[in-house]
C-alpha cells in the first residue's frame, strides 16, 4: 500500500488523461499477507482490464455475490494517484474473487 501513497498525486488535469479505453496493467508490485480482489474485466474510466489489485481497507468484506459493485483499490492512474482515496473501479461480481491472505503480484499502475 506504501506505493499508492508514495505516488505522485493527479492534481492538475494534463497529468494523466481523464479516460482511455487503451490503458491497461502496466506495473506490479508484490504484497505480502494482504486482502485483495482477482478481476476480469472490470472497468475504470473507460478502460476494461484483469488482475489482482490490492483492497482498500474502506472496503466492507460482504461483497454481493453477483451483478456489478464498485470497489475501491490502491492502484495508480497514469502513474498518478487520488488524493484522499484509492481507484474506484467497477467489478462484475459474478467473476470475481477475493483473497484474504494473499502473497503474489498485484497490479499497480493503468496506463498505456
Amino acid at each position: 500500500m506504501n506505493f499508492y501513497w508514495s505516488s505522485k498525486v493527479w492534481e492538475n488535469q494534463l497529468d494523466a488523461p481523464h479516460t482511455s479505453r487503451r490503458a491497461k496493467p502496466t506495473a506490479f508490485k508484490r504484497v505480502k499477507k494482504t486482502q485483495v480482489i482477482i478481476l476480469k474485466d472490470a472497468m475504470y474510466r473507460d478502460a476494461v482490464f484483469s488482475g489482482a489489485f490490492l483492497l482498500s481497507e474502506k472496503n466492507q468484506l460482504k461483497f454481493p455475490k453477483t451483478g456489478f459493485y464498485t470497489v475501491e483499490v490502491f492502484c495508480c492512474w497514469f502513474g498518478h494517484r487520488l488524493k484522499t482515496r484509492g481507484l474506484h473501479i467497477k467489478v462484475n461480481m459474478k467473476t470475481a474473487l477475493v483473497v484474504l491472505d494473499y502473497e503474489g503480484q498485484v497490479v499497480s499502475n493503468l496506463s498505456i
